[in-house]
C-alpha cells in the first residue's frame, strides 16, 4: 500500500478522462479500507498529495455519468 498509494495518486492527476479517474479512486478506497490509520494518515499528509481537490474536480465534472 505504501508503494502503490502515491503512484495511484499521481495517476489520478494524470488520468485523461473521468472514467479512468473513477477507477483509480475506487482502487484508492479499497486500499484505504485495508491499511492501518497511521499509515493512511502519513500517506495523505504528503506535501504533493492533492487527493481531495482531485476528487472534488471529478465530482464537478460533466463527463461523469452515474
Amino acid at each position: 500500500v505504501e508503494t502503490l498509494y502515491p503512484l495511484l495518486l499521481k495517476l489520478l492527476t494524470a488520468a485523461p478522462n473521468a472514467s479512468l479517474r473513477m477507477v483509480v479512486i475506487q482502487a484508492l478506497l479499497r486500499m484505504s479500507y485495508s491499511v492501518k490509520p497511521v499509515i493512511l494518515e502519513s500517506l495523505l499528509a504528503e506535501k504533493d498529495c492533492h487527493a481531495c481537490s482531485q476528487i472534488q474536480q471529478l465530482l464537478d465534472s460533466q463527463e461523469l455519468l452515474f
